[in-house]
């Protein structure tokens, strides 16, 4: 089977359609009509998509990759009926355990498919087991799981496992899937990066290929930890790094053409084996590469394998870099539809490398999110997070002059709470990003908007709520932003069963998020059970304003961490915890509401990828 390569036109950015906060709705709807006569021209990374009538209850659209585009903003056009008036109908649907409750670790956001024979939409995530699952968007029912493999690895004298590291993307006109699995025969042994052609209504593999290079030695190690990326030009992009750092890897971008299913280009951040033996650069982040218009390529990149870890040794092929910023390490870098270098950039100034014994491995690993800010003849920007703790914002056409604005939102000593990506709303103008940690930030714990203006930045609001991201020094980072076109912007934050974090400090007394008429809408507890250390809470904001919704208090409390952004269609919202739970919330209320239940989380979801000593690498 081959798929058909006509993508969706899912953000109306594509077609310079611009949209004010007024009348949201009604240019929404234009400005999709727009986009189905206007888009899909040469070179386009988005083709026009069918608009189904978001006013019918239950009706879903396709939400076909991590973001909903390839410019990875995380905002949907079919969301209008998500605004802040209509939360107070919004209730948990139903809640399911991935894999039977099993799975751990789930690093994908929620994938949604429609025209699937049965139901009136899908939803297709992964987990560290391995496995790709199926699930009713409606009722959160199991309809098939698909096993890709498992890596298995040493990272701090434990074993760990590596599963489904990525979203994967969905193709409408073929009904398919493109997901990575990782896989190896062995505790570090060598590992096949493949990505896999599924089919959606069954999982049955149609095609895959290893995009992982010949293994260079035993302690080439590679892992593939990004969504993918589909284009219109017929090619898949995926990209490979390191967990736990474990000497060596080879950081790279892979061009996949799926109707081939064969590798077709690859770039290497920074090894070559002529000039630079080196290992690390790693590609990888929730979201993975993101598209431009004209189907140009941005990412951020990992370390260099300079010798500092200290999982794993560096043998030949392989010899040291000379910074852990070596060559494309730790930079921002744009690349042609066929992986030809364009820019490189590293935003990190090299004073803050020796700032502090463990201002070390300070990836950009943020998704970059590619905008066209509001306003005639304004160039389009890129905006990315550091784990050095700032949010840098780039004029694309000029990336080699460094950023045009960045912004300090956590310490550059401690990269964990700053994991994560920005996000943008068309309809406001606006671009978010979380503020993890006070200490060593421009503001307190919360959320900031900057409105991108034509290349000269500003902040339009801050907002303060949640808890500082460095709870009990687990180092939690808050969710992706996601934002609907009726007005709301969605964050998760951790929060513990004391109520720091989530409820403490509201005016709403304990009795009052407790009694009946609030708890059959929302869970009892604030925030985790006392079986839990981090759990997680959701939270809504005036997507204008700032100001936070729901009276000042979450909207869900989860057992666990919230990595990924929600996925918000209709009048849905789906979000999965980093525990293995799933949600569907609607505001539907046709749709009968129920508790949240609470389970124990698995011990390896806590600190997934990284379970290593605290020191200068962590």
């Amino acid at each position: 089977m081959r798929p058909s390569h006509k993508r969706f036109c899912n953000d109306c950015r594509a077609c310079g359609v611009r949209r004010g906060a007024m009348g949201q709705q009604l240019v929404v709807a234009l400005a999709l009509l727009v986009s189905l006569t206007a888009c899909g021209g040469s070179g386009s990374s988005w083709v026009p998509a069918p608009v189904r009538s978001a006013t019918l209850p239950n009706a879903f659209n396709d939400y076909v990759t991590f973001g909903y585009d390839n410019g990875r903003d995380v905002f949907n056009p079919n969301s209008t009926e998500i605004t802040p008036a209509s939360l107070t109908n919004l209730h948990l649907a139903w809640q399911t355990g991935i894999g039977s409750g099993k799975d751990f670790n789930t690093q994908t956001q929620p994938v949604l498919a429609t025209e699937i024979a049965g139901h009136a939409g899908v939803l297709f995530v992964g987990g560290a087991l391995g496995n790709v699952y199926a699930y009713d968007a409606l009722t959160g029912a199991l309809l098939w799981t698909r096993s890709l493999g498992v890596e298995t690895y040493a990272c701090g004298g434990a074993a760990a496992s590596f599963g489904i590291g990525g979203t994967v993307a969905y193709d409408p006109a073929s009904r398919s899937l493109y997901a990575v699995g990782n896989a190896n025969s062995g505790l570090d042994a060598a590992a096949a990066n493949t990505l896999y052609h599924l089919d959606a209504t069954s999982g049955a593999v149609l095609g895959k290929v290893n995009f992982s290079p010949g293994n260079l030695g035993p302690t080439d190690l590679n892992f593939s930890h990004t969504a993918v990326a589909l284009a219109a030009n017929g090619l898949a992009y995926v990209g490979t790094g390191a967990t736990c750092d474990i000497s060596s890897w080879r950081g790279r971008v892979a061009a996949i053409s799926v109707p081939a299913m064969s590798l077709e280009h690859t770039f290497f951040t920074v090894w070559n084996a002529s000039t630079q033996p080196w290992g690390g650069g790693g590609v990888w982040g929730w979201g993975g590469v993101a598209l431009d218009l004209a189907g140009n390529v941005f990412t951020g990149v990992g370390n260099s394998d300079n010798g500092t870890t200290s999982h794993g040794s560096i043998v030949p092929p392989f010899v040291a870099a000379p910074q852990e910023y070596s060559a494309n390490a730790e930079a921002f870098i744009e690349l042609t539809p066929g992986l030809a270098l364009e820019a490189s950039q590293h935003p990190i100034s090299t004073a803050v490398y020796g700032s502090s014994p463990v201002a070390v491995d300070l990836d950009v690993n943020g998704t970059p999110v590619v905008v066209s800010p509001i306003g005639a003849g304004c160039g389009t920007l890129a905006a990315l997070q550091s784990k050095s703790g700032a949010l840098y914002l780039y004029a694309t056409a000029r990336i080699a002059a460094g950023p045009v604005a960045q912004y300090q939102l956590a310490p550059p000593t401690y990269d964990d709470p700053f994991i994560g990506d920005p996000s943008y709303s068309p309809a406001t103008g606006l671009i978010y990003a979380p503020v993890p940690v006070g200490a060593g930030s421009l503001y307190p714990p919360g959320m900031i908007a900057i409105d991108p203006g034509c290349g000269s930045p500003a902040v339009t609001w801050h907002t303060s709520f949640g808890p500082d991201s460095d709870l009990n020094g687990d180092g939690a980072a808050r969710s992706v932003p996601a934002a609907s076109a009726g007005g709301v912007v969605f964050v998760g934050t951790p929060c513990q069963p004391t109520g720091t974090g989530g409820c403490a400090g509201s005016s709403t007394p304990a009795s009052a998020r407790t009694s009946p008429a609030h708890g059959a809408r929302k869970p009892a507890l604030c925030c985790a059970p006392p079986s839990s250390t981090v759990g997680g809470a959701i939270w809504a904001l005036d997507a204008s304003s700032g100001a936070v919704l729901n009276g000042g208090l979450p909207l869900l409390t989860t057992p666990a961490v919230i990595r990924m952004p929600l996925t918000i269609d209709g009048r849905w919202l789906f979000v999965v915890d980093n525990g293995g739970d799933m949600y569907g919330l609607t505001i539907d209320q046709s749709v009968p509401a129920i508790a949240a239940r609470y389970r124990a989380i698995d011990a390896r979801s806590r600190r997934p990828w990284e379970a290593r000593p605290a020191g200068p690498n962590r």
